[in-house]
């Protein structure tokens, strides 16, 4: 397996050093991140500078989403995930070990595009190769160009980057649809998230209101 995405890269890596490190006895925290966004606030988003946003971006360009092994939509927001984040690494009592920290409820492809509709955008789920292929034929108009690596395999079924999960995957704990009961059990006071559903509908509305002051 060739990796060539920096970004990709550096995380791979990371999760070579600590299964070595558990490999060796050393206790060892990972946390699994799920797709984090915006402000769960306000709905502030870095647009030019977040993965999972370009996606949706592209998405209304091309009035398609991809098909992601039911995965739903792994949103959270980031002041949610600082929260979760603080409370088990700066907590001694915590448990190590590996973290699904996903948004902590599913959202269907319909709760999806009904939040698009709600702000004039139409679109439906295609498979992923089909979405990949439409998006990719204009690429220069869209803003997944710093992450095109992370897509180029067009015949895969899923996006080539949720195969380098070695540690999770050796340890039986890449879910990226249910957060684990770890998380759960360690941020007791903190573990509160909101719905994915209507965390999007925040971005689409920051979205679309900076379109309208920022035509």
């Amino acid at each position: 397996m060739e990796i060539k995405a920096g970004y990709v890269l550096s995380k791979f890596v990371g999760e070579k050093l600590m299964d070595e490190a558990r490999r060796r006895g050393i206790p060892v925290t990972v946390i699994r991140y799920a797709a984090i966004v915006g402000n769960s606030v306000t709905g502030a988003m870095p647009n030019g500078y977040n993965h999972a946003w370009s996606i949706m971006l592209a998405c209304i360009r091309v009035k398609k989403f991809p098909h992601l092994d039911n995965n739903g939509v792994p949103f959270m927001a980031v002041d949610t995930a600082a929260r979760v984040s603080a409370n088990i690494f700066l907590n001694d009592k915590s448990e190590d070990g590996i973290y699904n920290l996903h948004c902590g409820s599913s959202t269907s492809e319909e709760d999806v595009l009904e939040a698009f509709r709600k702000f004039g955008v139409e679109g439906s789920f295609v498979p992923y190769a089909e979405w990949r292929n439409t998006v990719f034929e204009e690429m220069d108009k869209n803003s997944l160009g710093p992450v095109a690596e992370l897509y180029a395999n067009d015949e895969a079924e899923n996006p080539v980057y949720l195969t380098y999960h070695p540690l999770g995957q050796k340890m039986d704990n890449l879910n990226m649809n249910e957060a684990s009961e770890k998380v759960k059990r360690n941020c007791q006071n903190s573990w509160e998230v909101l719905n994915p559903k209507d965390l999007l509908e925040k971005h689409l509305k920051f979205h679309f209101d900076n379109l309208t002051k920022n035509p």
